[in-house]
Formats: structure tokens, C-alpha cells, sequence
């Protein structure tokens, strides 16, 4: 039986966690015992999913910079469509739709948009500039740029099942 849990990212006991969803509005940063804490529990098989709130750059961008932090040797690369994370299992993804406004300002989108981080060629970071949380939630807002609800729900269930298959 699964259920939400908040747990700090300096809490020891993050390592029993096999997926955690970070989320957030705004800028950030991490303390010197969150980027230790994290950089163990990333290489020690965890996975981190950054989901700015609604879209919101500024959580995007400090998310991006703090987990450099954490993992200075990485760089992110983009995932492919055809990864395993969205073409693996019972719930294979070849396109997705978005919120008005996101297609409002790229309106090519079809696919979910996923950089990741790689330690020993695992991807152990995963980040998002769009809002997936509101859709899979079924919480309508007129200001997410993000996923609609249905295609939200089908990723997150994606990144869960790959958390806790790889």
C-alpha cells in the first residue's frame, strides 16, 4: 500500500525512497547537507522527478542548477520519445497532448519533453519544463503549461513504473 510521504531531501531516511517527486513555483537553493544527502541517494539508485508547479520557469531553472550541484560530473541530455521510460511496458507513449498554454508558445508539441541526468549510465534525475502534477491531480488551472490531465496521469504512471521496474 502506497501512499504520499513529504520527506526532506537532508533526511537519512530518503534512501528508502525509490522515487521522489520535487515540485515548486520558484527559485531555490539547496543546503550543503541536501546536496550531500542527495548525491548519495541518487547514486545509490534513486530517482528524482522535478515537476515545476504549472509550468513555472523559475522552479525549472533553479532545479536544473541545484542538481548540477548535486551531480557536477553530469550534464542534461535530452530522453527520446522512444526511451524506455515512455515506449517500455503496458502503457507505451508515442504522443501526448498539452495545456493552450503551452501550444501557445510552441504549438510542434507532441511528445513528453524529459531531460535527464545519468550516473553510470543510469538516468537518476528526471526534469520537466512542463506541469504534469495539475493533470495527473485532476486539478484544473487555466494557468498550467503543461499536460493535459489524461496524458498527465499516463506519464507519472510511467515514471513510477520505471522507478520501481530499473
Amino acid at each position: 500500500n502506497y501512499a504520499l510521504h513529504a520527506v526532506n531531501l537532508d533526511d537519512p531516511e530518503l534512501v528508502n525512497y525509490p522515487l521522489v517527486f520535487m515540485t515548486g513555483h520558484y527559485d531555490f537553493a539547496l543546503t550543503a547537507a541536501e546536496v550531500e544527502n542527495l548525491r548519495a541517494y541518487l547514486t545509490r539508485g534513486g530517482l528524482l522527478v522535478g515537476l515545476p508547479a504549472a509550468g513555472f520557469k523559475p522552479f525549472d531553472t533553479a532545479f536544473r542548477r541545484e542538481l548540477r550541484r548535486v551531480l557536477p560530473d553530469s550534464e542534461w541530455v535530452a530522453i527520446p520519445p522512444s526511451h524506455s521510460l515512455f515506449s517500455g511496458g503496458w502503457n507505451a507513449i508515442e504522443q501526448v497532448a498539452y495545456t493552450p498554454r503551452a501550444l501557445r508558445d510552441d504549438p510542434s508539441l507532441m511528445t513528453p519533453q524529459f531531460e535527464a541526468l545519468f550516473v553510470q549510465q543510469r538516468p537518476v534525475v528526471l526534469v520537466t519544463p512542463y506541469d504534469v502534477l495539475s493533470g495527473a491531480n485532476r486539478e484544473p488551472n487555466a494557468y498550467s503549461k503543461g499536460l493535459v490531465a489524461d496524458d498527465a496521469l499516463r506519464v507519472t504512471l510511467n515514471l513510477i513504473t520505471y522507478a520501481l521496474s530499473h
